[in-house]
């Protein structure tokens, strides 16, 4: 394996917390987990502030952040969220940005392979994780566009994304209590090929009742929530009513 990244008393810190839990942190994370609610949401508020200040504030995410937001505006006024790019751009995008992004996956797995899961290794091919995540958005931005742009506007696709906020809290909800103490308790015992019918399950009931609801409603209930308190007053919510 490649010489150590780092010294040997900050390797020792560092990887159990990024690359090798011990067997004493995988148990007390699962208590965590499998714990009262109260305890979860005390951890999940250390959490957040140790991410906002450490990885958000001081790691260097806020900018990628700003950046990416700017990005995901100017690729709306242009047309890709909307789904109004030909599709002899949008396809050609997804081909090569999707392959680029999964063409880095497989070096970075197989690199990891090679030498035995070292940590110094996952260390050195962390870079390929960040750009493929890039490449990767962009070219999955380009596939949903030629999805929609190539199908009805009001598309069961379309409808997902217009209940973006709706669907995210919800599936959020619906993992949580699936997995933590407060509801089925299935953290850490479901396999991955289970997680897997889990996530296109979701995605079956997203497309389905987004479809539903956007039939008679005009707005997600979250979006509805949100774009009332925009606005000061009441938004109407069914469809045929007047819009002030």
């Amino acid at each position: 394996s490649a010489g150590p990244v780092f010294d040997a008393e900050l390797r020792a810190e560092l990887k159990p917390m990024f690359w090798e839990p011990t067997e004493e942190g995988i148990k007390a994370e699962i208590a965590r987990q499998n714990g009262p609610l109260v305890d979860r949401l005390a951890n999940r508020i250390a959490e957040g502030r140790d991410f906002l200040l450490f990885s958000f504030l001081l790691g260097g995410m806020l900018p990628v952040t700003l950046g990416l937001m700017l990005g995901g505006m100017v690729l709306y006024r242009t047309g890709l969220l909307r789904g109004e790019w030909p599709l002899t751009k949008t396809v050609p995008l997804a081909i090569v940005l999707l392959g680029a992004a999964w063409s880095l996956d497989l070096m970075q797995v197989a690199a990891l392979k090679a030498a035995d899961y070292d940590f110094d290794v996952y260390s050195l091919n962390h870079w390929k994780a960040a750009l493929d995540g890039f490449l990767g958005g962009f070219g999955y931005c380009c596939l949903v566009s030629a999805i929609v742009g190539a199908s009805a506007r009001q598309s069961a696709l379309a409808a997902v994304g217009r209940r973006a906020c709706s669907n995210y809290i919800a599936c959020t909800l619906s993992g949580t209590t699936l997995a933590v103490g407060h509801g089925f308790d299935l953290y850490a015992q479901v396999s991955l090929s289970s997680l897997m019918l889990v996530v296109v399950t979701t995605l079956i009931a997203m497309l389905v009742w987004s479809s539903a609801w956007l039939n008679r409603f005009r707005f997600g209930p979250l979006e509805w929530v949100w774009r009332s308190l925009l606005y000061g007053r009441r938004q109407p919510m069914r469809r045929g009513s007047i819009m002030v």
